[in-house]
């Protein structure tokens, strides 16, 4: 899915912590919330945000991970990766790579402007499917004149026995959140689409201090 977006979240939920972490001969335990290269943020389970790193060129960490730091100076050292009960992956002509785990739910978010990604929105639910992970469509922008024949689109996602919420993220932010906090509240979801759907709009509704830039 070489041309699925991801969107990691600029400050996430949080104090993010640069001074030495407290000594324990156990370690952390902490869940990574943001990929930047291999450079990684993890966030304690008191709401605590911390710079880390993988030991060797080799180890694979991804978002959603849960995994054990050393303690010591940021950035710390991510000692172990605890097993995971799922995991999602992207590919292209020439390898796969895994970039999430441990999940919820995939969200799928897709729009009446600029238009539906039948493509992208199919190869997603591919992959999910075959991870086992639920999934569910989110068609935004219903406030837009192109919104009765994108619904008509979608009916092939319902046909299908997916889920398919229409919102209007921007223009009925109260709405929305309303239909989206008993699906979402409690779960580890990923937001997957295209670019100009909405996603960061919706990043911004349900965690405002993430301040994700929109257009």
């Amino acid at each position: 899915m070489d041309d699925l977006e991801r969107h990691n979240p600029q400050r996430p939920k949080g104090k993010r912590s640069t001074k030495s972490s407290p000594s324990t001969a156990k370690g952390l335990t902490a869940r990574i919330v943001g990929a930047f290269g291999r450079h990684y943020l993890a966030q304690l389970d008191d709401g605590t945000v911390l710079a880390c790193v993988p030991r060797g060129k080799r180890a694979e960490v991804v978002c959603g991970d849960r995994v054990t730091l050393a303690p010591g100076d940021a950035p710390l050292a991510i000692e172990q990766v605890h097993a995971r009960r799922n995991a999602l992956w992207r590919e292209d002509l020439w390898r796969s790579k895994m970039f999430a785990a441990n999940l919820d739910r995939v969200m799928l978010v897709t729009a009446t402007y600029p238009g539906i990604q039948h493509g992208l929105i199919g190869r997603a639910l591919i992959a999910a499917d075959a991870a086992d992970i639920p999934a569910t469509l989110l068609l935004n922008k219903c406030d837009l004149p192109q919104a009765e024949a994108a619904r008509a689109e979608m009916r092939l996602y319902r046909d299908l026995g997916y889920e398919v919420l229409e919102l209007s993220v921007r223009t009925e932010p109260q709405a929305a959140l309303a239909a989206l906090t008993p699906l979402l509240s409690g779960q580890t979801t990923l937001l997957l689409g295209a670019s100009g759907v909405g996603k960061s709009s919706l990043t911004n509704l349900l965690a405002p201090q993430a301040q994700a830039p929109t257009r």
